[in-house]
C-alpha cells in the first residue's frame, strides 16, 4: 500500500511531468502559429500579386483602349471648337456688321422715301 509520502511524491512527479508536457505543447503550438503566420503572409502576398496582375490586365485590355477612344473624340471636338480669342474677335466683327446693316437699312429706307 501507498502511504501519504508516496502519494505526494507520485503527485509531484506527475505534476512535473504534466508541466513539462504543457511547456512542450505550448512551444509546439507557438512554432506552429509562427509557421501558419508565415505561410498565410506568403499566401496573401502571392494573392496580392495575382490580383494586381489581373487588374493590370483588365486596365490594359478594357480601360486603356476606351480611354484612348475617348481622348481621340475629345481631340476631334477640340479641333472643331472655335478658340475663345477668335470668338471675341468675331463678336466685335458682328457688332460692326450689325451697325453697318442698320445704317445701310436706314439709308435705303430714306432713299426709297425720297423717290
Amino acid at each position: 500500500m501507498l502511504d501519504a509520502d508516496d502519494i505526494r511524491i507520485i503527485t509531484q512527479i506527475v505534476s512535473n511531468a504534466l508541466a513539462e508536457e504543457r511547456k512542450h505543447t505550448e512551444a509546439m503550438f507557438a512554432d506552429y502559429k509562427e509557421e501558419m503566420h508565415a505561410d498565410m503572409t506568403a499566401m496573401f502576398a502571392q494573392q496580392k500579386k495575382e490580383v494586381h496582375a489581373d487588374m493590370m490586365t483588365i486596365i490594359e485590355s478594357e480601360v486603356t483602349p476606351k480611354l484612348r477612344i475617348l481622348a481621340e473624340g475629345h481631340e476631334a471636338l477640340l479641333e472643331r471648337i472655335t478658340p475663345p480669342e477668335e470668338i471675341e474677335s468675331m463678336k466685335a466683327d458682328i457688332v460692326i456688321l450689325k451697325d453697318a446693316v442698320h445704317h445701310l437699312s436706314t439709308r435705303i429706307d430714306s432713299l426709297q422715301k425720297a423717290q
